[in-house]
């Protein structure tokens, strides 16, 4: 294959590496806009369920519902306690990826660059190369005996040629 459908790859590459960069940074932003009003709720959250698990007393009629609400209560302050982590969590994952696409991306630059590099230098080769005229023989002509172009480089040189010495 050529070395320009090499480029057109790479340069697709690159092409999908900005976009995978430029979408990681929109994630990025939006949770780290989003970090802080989930943490006040989530605080906000964590206290109520203390609050109400503080308050409770052990019912003498529905000794069963209560436990119900309060396993309900636990469970929603443990994931209220757990998501600002998984968010900080979430954003540093985000944060690795789009170095790694940064990383990506400068190796595809390189490599296009010397792809584009060695396209020029065999197109400049090609440039330099003169196209000279070959002599080619029409149908039907002999090509010339072997003897014969000898002799001829024997007499331009000044020398004598084999029949000359017999």
């Amino acid at each position: 294959m050529s070395e320009s459908y090499y480029v057109d790859e790479v340069n697709a590459l690159l092409d999908k590496m900005l976009e995978n960069i430029d979408d990681t940074d929109k994630k990025i932003e939006n949770l780290q806009n989003s970090q802080a009003q989930v943490g006040r709720v989530c605080n906000s959250i964590s206290s109520f369920v203390n609050s109400t698990l503080g308050g409770l007393s052990s019912g003498e009629d529905a000794v069963s519902i209560s436990q119900q609400l309060v396993n309900a209560l636990a469970q929603v302050g443990q994931y209220a306690s757990s998501e600002p982590n998984n968010l900080s969590l979430t954003l540093s994952s985000l944060s690795h990826k789009k170095d790694a696409y940064s990383e990506c991306l400068e190796l595809l630059k390189d490599t296009a660059s010397s792809f584009e590099d060695r396209s020029e230098d065999s197109d400049e080769e090609e440039a330099q190369e003169p196209s000279a005229p070959k002599d080619i023989r029409s149908v039907g002509d002999r090509p010339e005996k072997l003897k014969d172009i000898r002799n001829e480089n024997m007499k331009l040189d000044g020398g004598e040629t084999e029949e000359e010495n017999i």
